[in-house]
């Protein structure tokens, strides 16, 4: 019925048309695509409409351990970390395009005290434990979800919706105990347009967005309760005034306490595509953000307002020259804060209720951040998705400012940071798989003084200087400011797992980072005074097990 020649001509078709999938499939790359048009990631969830790759999706597992004492103030220096990723970008018709992300994120640090916060960095205060010796472990679990989708309208004109969701737990298991509950909401809401002028394509959007994010505080003892424990409250560089905690205060006992932050603001996007190959992006956008501690109600206290400005400015220029892919990052942003604590008393109404009643609010605190990166990029010699080569050089650059203020005390910091960075990486192809090499290696230096101590007047006999914490400031200052260096490097394994469709990768890395200098502080151990001899460096090694689909 079937000549034999047929057959044979099927036969290889079969097999070539095999090898063909299999071999397109080993050269899909997610973190290309992602990078491939700025729009992708972009707060604006219509430029998603520009993919211009068959749907891509990678899920990965990995397992961090790091361990050391060249650490922020508040971290822990042995930490184990499960983290479960998946990411994708789909387009589900010519018109409509989709992103969705799931993160799961399981760590446990053993040996933390400090902040009572998750991430204190941007906080309007902080409540600081006042004592370095009770540090225990501390837990949490993270869950990350993100949906948007970009369709396109007609006539040039795309329309977007973005989603993201964070809740996580946190607990230290030790007194003085502290359990958080996270949620950090962002909503954003745009449009772009298409149009060309002169055989040169421009777009333009705008989005609104919205954020909200919430993070309640409990605390609670365990163990002896005649046992006295204080707290910071920390107006900003480890200065403000020391808490006991009981029943009333920031760290009212069994109370959850909940810092609120909203953020409302809008961004507008621009790029010119004056040839095929060249794109320039730019996004600027505007925030403001208001927010408070404690319970808006009559029959509860709100112990602080805060109020802050944020502006942040990207830019990419990207090229392609023959099969390779040259980016130029650059970003810009501030954010300028301003703290005040309430003064109140309370009263008692008729049915005998207490209540309170506000006056004038005192401020304690002005926080300015500036923050920029300037970074080059080139992907060369790209077969299919997949680099030979990815070549990145980085400059990043901090600028904290901050006044914390408790009349007729100040005091003054400012600090900045210059970070530069190296990374290559070599994808190599081979008839099964593909193997990733990849090296990194960057030096920071900081400047500035710790702290600069003032008075507005001169202090009365009856007033006391304001309460610090040296030791933690001194850890933080070290951290941030003194010259240090990270190596690091990967190699990883990608295959066609047996009758899937699945580009299944193992990769093994590790990064080390170490100080050249030591501060006074900053080298006595949580439990002693004595010197550290391994506070000046910190090792993590991870092991991650993933596919791309």
């Amino acid at each position: 019925m079937f000549s034999p020649r047929l057959i044979l001509i099927a036969g290889i078709l079969a097999v070539a048309s095999s090898c063909y999938g299999q071999d397109s499939l080993l050269l899909r790359n997610y973190q290309f695509v992602k990078r491939t048009d700025a729009w992708l990631t972009s707060q604006n969830a219509a430029g998603l409409i520009r993919l211009n790759h068959p749907s891509i999706s990678e899920a990965e597992v990995s397992l961090t351990k790091r361990k050391g004492g060249h650490i922020d103030w508040y971290q822990s220096p042995d930490v184990l970390q499960v983290t479960a990723n998946v990411e994708s970008f789909t387009r589900i018709s010519q018109r409509t395009v989709v992103f969705g992300a799931m993160t799961y994120d399981n760590f446990s640090g053993s040996d933390m005290a400090g902040s009572a916060f998750i991430n204190p960095d941007r906080k309007p205060f902080d409540i600081v434990e006042d004592s370095l010796v009770n540090t225990g472990t501390k837990h949490r679990d993270t869950y990350r979800l993100t949906g948007a989708v970009g369709i396109d309208v007609g006539r040039g004109t795309a329309v977007g919706l973005r989603l993201d969701y964070t809740a996580a737990n946190y607990a230290k298991y030790k007194d003085l105990r502290h359990k958080n509950k996270l949620m950090d909401l962002t909503f954003t809401a745009g449009l772009n347009h298409q149009l060309s002028v002169a055989n040169c394509q421009f777009t333009v959007g705008a989005n609104y967005l919205y954020r909200r994010t919430t993070e309640s505080v409990t605390f609670s003892l365990y163990g002896n309760e005649d046992k006295v424990y204080k707290s910071l409250i920390d107006y900003g560089t480890f200065m403000g005034r020391v808490e006991q905690f009981g029943s009333s205060g920031y760290t009212d006992q069994g109370r959850e306490m909940p810092l609120v932050d909203d953020y409302n603001g809008a961004s507008i996007q621009f790029s010119l595509q004056p040839t095929d190959n060249l794109t320039f992006y730019n996004a600027l956008t505007y925030s403001h953000r208001v927010g408070y501690y404690g319970r808006k109600s009559p029959y509860t206290i709100t112990y602080t307002n805060h109020h802050a400005n944020l502006l942040t400015y990207e830019a990419r220029l990207a090229w392609t020259v023959r099969r390779s892919v040259f980016y130029a990052d650059f970003t810009m942003s501030s954010e300028n804060l301003e703290n005040q604590a309430n003064t109140y008393r309370e009263l008692k109404n008729e049915s005998g209720a207490y209540y309170y009643e506000y006056y004038d609010p005192v401020k304690t605190a002005n926080k300015l951040w500036k923050n920029g990166r300037l970074a080059v990029t080139a992907d060369l010699d790209v077969d299919g998705e997949l680099p030979a080569w990815t070549l990145t050089a980085a400059l990043n650059w901090h600028n904290r400012q901050q006044t914390s203020y408790l009349y007729p005390y100040y005091r003054r910091q400012h600090l900045r940071t210059t970070e530069a960075s190296l990374s290559a990486t070599r994808n190599l192809l081979t008839s099964k798989g593909v193997w990733t090499l990849s090296l990194t290696a960057s030096y920071q230096k900081g400047s500035g003084d710790p702290y600069t101590d003032l008075t507005f007047a001169d202090p009365s006999d009856k007033q006391t200087a304001p309460a610090t914490t040296p030791a933690w400031l001194w850890r933080e200052y070290q951290y941030i400011v003194a010259p240090q260096y990270t190596i690091g490097g990967s190699v990883a394994y990608a295959f066609i797992f047996p009758h899937t469709r699945l580009k299944t990768h193992v990769r093994l890395s590790a990064t080390h980072r170490k100080a050249n200098q030591t501060y006074e502080y900053s080298i006595a151990t949580p439990h002693s005074d004595q010197r550290s001899e391994n506070g000046n460096d910190c090792t993590s090694l991870a092991f991650a097990v993933g596919c791309t689909f």
